[in-house]
């Protein structure tokens, strides 16, 4: 199999299992985008990472990253069971425009006015 074709499975896995992971805990399509960010280890061994961009309901959301987290990897074990091998990892990122009340010493400076709100 050439690179774009792992590459082009890959995405797709992670995207059937995020479709299906906002289906099963009933969210909004709109309110959570899912950003497939493609890399390289030193070693050249193709690897992913994955961005939840919560867009809309963030206060309602945070609470619950873990449980849709767990939701989202289980998916995304029946899509590929091999996720282990090219997954690095998962980070979900609040929009200061979703909602999320921020605290004084949270602010961004500059044009960013995104936070990370939780990797794993």
């Amino acid at each position: 199999m050439n690179t774009d074709d792992t590459r082009g499975s890959r995405t797709k896995a992670i995207q059937r299992a995020f479709i299906n992971t906002l289906r099963s805990h009933s969210i909004p399509s709109d309110w959570v985008e899912c950003d497939v960010l493609h890399g390289r280890t030193g070693s050249g061994r193709s690897v992913i990472h994955v961005h939840f961009v919560v867009q809309r309901g963030g206060p309602m959301l945070m609470p619950h990253v873990d449980r849709l987290e767990g939701t989202f990897m289980r998916q995304l074990l029946v899509e590929r069971p091999d996720h282990k091998l090219w997954l690095l990892g998962v980070a979900w990122v609040f929009d200061d425009a979703a909602g999320a009340p921020m605290e004084p010493g949270w602010a961004v400076s500059g044009g960013d006015r995104r936070a990370a709100a939780h990797v794993s």
